[in-house]
């Protein structure tokens, strides 16, 4: 893991219409780690997800990634400067083949068909059981399956930092366990993540840092290192989740 920051958020705040959803989010990514944002739902996770993504524009403050700052350049420019989304619900092309849905995921990229197919066939070896499906429509697929080929595609595009929105949503607990494994997995290989989850007790074995976020605000940092952090996290976060219960179906 590297000392300097692969993506910075400065002070960001943004949100829907005339309601800001995050204030003031500050949070650095280093190169080659896993920092995990941790929240109940409506705390802001995914709003900080689609800021960095570029979905939602900054109100405020500024996202440098990878040296420059990228506040004002659109979620396709983003991609094509190396940050790649998996985001909640297992956005796929339900109606085309998975192998279709693997050459969408190159499309920001300027790419010869040999460079393509290589790429196709390095997702093949990283999930072998997509190759097995690649003829089959996307929709047809497992939840779990799904979920692999959400983050296949967007390491189509060959991305320095990926953003993991929520990949438990909807999956058995077996099946979260096999993508944290994925995500330690990709750490391995040189890859920055930052993961949004809500099952953070599953999450924070698999992250270097996290932050706790309530109420459009971080309020707490820590590292799963600390059994202090772990221990005031679990608090804070349990003490919130305690008055709602969005857990959802599991699915495999």
């Amino acid at each position: 893991m590297s000392d300097q920051p692969i993506l910075q958020l400065q002070n960001v705040s943004a949100g829907y219409g005339d309601v800001l959803a995050i204030r003031e989010i500050t949070l650095d990514v280093h190169a080659g780690s896993v920092v995990g944002i941790f929240g109940r739902n409506g705390a802001g996770k995914s709003t900080t997800m689609l800021a960095i993504a570029g979905v939602i524009p900054c109100r405020s403050g500024s996202i440098i990634f990878d040296g420059d700052d990228i506040s004002k350049m659109s979620a396709h420019q983003r991609v094509g400067r190396g940050i790649g989304c998996v985001m909640e619900g297992r956005r796929i092309f339900r109606q085309r083949t998975v192998e279709e849905n693997l050459l969408l995921g190159t499309i920001s990229q300027k790419l010869r068909r040999s460079q393509r197919h290589t790429l196709i066939d390095q997702a093949y070896e990283r999930f072998a059981i997509l190759k097995e499906k690649r003829k089959e429509a996307a929709g047809r697929l497992s939840g779990g399956q799904q979920q692999m080929l959400a983050i296949a595609q967007a390491l189509m595009s060959e991305p320095k930092l990926l953003l993991f929105d929520e990949p438990s949503a909807g999956l058995s607990p077996a099946i979260v366990g096999d993508v944290l494994s994925i995500i330690d997995r990709l750490k391995a290989d040189g890859l920055s993540i930052v993961l949004v989850e809500q099952l953070i007790d599953r999450a924070l074995p698999h992250v270097d840092t996290f932050s706790l976020i309530d109420d459009g605000r971080i309020v707490y940092r820590g590292s799963p290192s600390d059994s202090e952090s772990i221990r005031v996290a679990r608090n804070v976060y349990l003490a919130r989740a305690s008055t709602t219960d969005d857990t959802p179906p599991a699915t495999a």
